[in-house]
């Protein structure tokens, strides 16, 4: 492509791309965002990873935001973006598609390696925490039930005080 940096704008607390050949290349290529009409619509972690690799700026009307900006911006509702974003990236370093939920205990779902996301389901659930952070035992049953029920797997991604972060399968027996 010829400019190598896609342009999206923030409208209504939302990431927005406009440009159809932009929506081609990281909707249909790259597995980005969600179609919405004419638009794509990204995810805060998705906006601030594409920010991070230099790939997407954002602005609001004509003012194109900082990458901090836009942080602290989807923060204020978002209270473990931080975490998710960290999260994201590494899973996409990674090589893997991870699909960023809103509003949910779960933090992506997560294509198996190799999958073809228009034919293949997701095949996990992943769960992020911090390290030294209290989790409710009822909400890991809760999200191990779901995994359950959509017959995929839990994958816990703790992350310790210095972003590290490790993946921890989990599952359930019956006796």
């Amino acid at each position: 492509m010829r400019n190598k940096i896609a342009k999206a704008y923030l409208e209504e607390g939302r990431v927005v791309i406009k440009d159809d050949k932009w929506i081609n290349e990281l909707h249909y290529n790259k597995h980005y965002g969600r179609l919405d009409g004419n638009e794509l619509v990204l995810h805060p972690v998705e906006a601030l990873y594409l920010m991070h690799i230099g790939k997407l700026e954002v602005y609001e009307g004509e003012k194109k935001l900082s990458f901090e900006e836009l942080t602290r911006r989807f923060s204020k509702t978002d209270s473990k973006l931080w975490m998710r974003f960290l999260v994201y990236c590494d899973l996409r370093r990674r090589g893997l598609i991870a699909v960023p939920l809103k509003g949910r205990n779960v933090s992506f779902l997560l294509y198996g390696r190799g999958a073809n996301v228009e034919y293949n389901a997701t095949k996990y659930l992943v769960y992020a925490v911090c390290e030294g952070v209290r989790v409710d035992f009822k909400e890991l049953a809760r999200i191990a039930e779901e995994a359950r029920r959509s017959k995929k797997e839990v994958v816990l991604a703790v992350m310790d005080r210095q972003g590290e972060i490790a993946y921890y399968s989990m599952s359930t027996i019956s006796l």
